[in-house]
């Protein structure tokens, strides 16, 4: 199901002008930066901007209400530079730059609502629209309320092409739509060289992510409370960075059981300060971990990573750097025992296992070129 396309200003002339791309991404109400800025949008900032300049002509059209300069402090440096993009502040501005501009291809992510006044916009200036499926419960077409598959569904019917970031997800949207081409997108993590520098590492087992229950933070935390004498023995501590609803229980906990000094919230914090000293990263979402940005940020820094086996997380947690485990706090706990008496000479074979993973399997280049072949494909269709 489609709308009538015409032909783009390159289609008619033949190649000798560059394709017009618009990246659309809506942040929403007025918000701190790190709530309306995720992995997301650093990694398709990234991604979009290491586009062949020579063939693409790429803005990244951001809708928000947070002043541009306080945007752009947060995600200036995921762009190659900040020309390339376009910030405005309402629906209408938005909708009226779009068709104005007549781009080739509108790219946008899975926002239910978000995103429908840059889809009603591509529709109007007949641009081809990309939409590219970053949420697990959206890819797998799986909704907390059945009323939510509605307007999910008129964001991808209008769309010319569905991309989804989860390869267990592809043959799911195939069979549900069968007549729009799906792909999957390469597995990539924006400003790796940063991550993949070697640092000193500490004592340290990090969780990091938004402390919300569908990432089990309080399982972490249960977790590290029940070996807290093992990690006093052997020298270690746990750090919890983010924020969310679970802050409060979390600090309840570590009050009640005394181990401040094993067990600590951090807060937000910039993460590539943080992750390249740790030893052991934890992630522990009860439904997928790939491609979890900050265990990506994780395996590029060479640590130990332990990681619920959901979805397709063994893709990327290999057994030479990592383990996978149930959704239980004990093991995680007995997980966390074995690693923490590692020898040096193991941690040293872990770290350089983990880098070498990361430098062959998450460069931005493929999905750069990833992204290029589709709209190559949508333009010429």
């Amino acid at each position: 199901m489609g709308f009538d396309e015409g032909r783009s200003p390159c289609e008619e002339e033949a190649g000798r002008c560059r394709i017009k791309v618009a990246l659309y991404l809506p942040l929403g109400k007025k918000r701190s930066p790190w709530r309306g800025i995720g992995g997301a949008e650093h990694r398709l900032c990234s991604i979009f901007s290491g586009m062949d300049e020579e063939a693409y002509d790429v803005k990244i059209v951001i809708r928000g209400y947070n002043p541009e300069e306080e945007m752009r402090g947060y995600l200036e440096k995921y762009v190659s530079h900040w020309s390339m993009v376009e910030y405005v502040s309402s629906h209408y501005a938005l909708m009226r730059y779009l068709v104005k501009e007549h781009f080739d291809v509108v790219c946008y992510d899975d926002c239910m609502m978000l995103t429908k006044d840059g889809i009603l916009a591509a529709c109007l200036a007949r641009s081809k629209r990309l939409l590219m499926l970053v949420t697990v419960p959206y890819a797998n077409w799986s909704f907390k309320k059945r009323w939510h598959a509605l307007p999910m569904l008129l964001n991808v019917l209008p769309s010319n092409w569905l991309d989804t970031l989860y390869p267990n997800t592809k043959a799911i949207l195939e069979r549900r739509f069968p007549k729009k081409p799906v792909s999957v997108t390469p597995c990539s993590l924006p400003m790796m060289s940063g991550y993949l520098a070697r640092s000193e590492k500490q004592n340290m087992i990090l969780f990091s992510g938004r402390l919300v229950p569908e990432k089990n933070p309080i399982l972490f935390a249960e977790a590290v409370i029940r070996i807290r004498y093992s990690l006093r023995e052997c020298g270690y501590r746990a750090l919890i960075c983010g924020v969310g609803e679970q802050s409060e229980a979390i600090e309840r906990m570590i009050e009640e059981t005394q181990c401040s000094d094993v067990l600590q919230l951090g807060g937000y914090k910039r993460m590539e300060e943080v992750t390249p000293r740790a030893k052991v990263f934890c992630s522990l979402q009860t439904k997928e971990n790939y491609p979890s940005q900050s265990l990506l940020e994780a395996i590029a820094s060479g640590c130990y990573c332990i990681a619920t086996n959901v979805g397709s997380t063994d893709a990327i947690v290999k057994p030479r750097f990592g383990h996978l485990i149930g959704l239980d706090s004990q093991e995680l706990s007995e997980a966390l025992l074995a690693c923490i008496r590692f020898q040096a000479s193991q941690w040293e074979d872990i770290e350089a296992s983990a880098r070498e993973f990361a430098s062959e399997n998450f460069s931005l280049e493929k999905a750069s070129f990833h992204y290029q072949s589709i709209i190559d494909k949508l333009v010429m269709s």
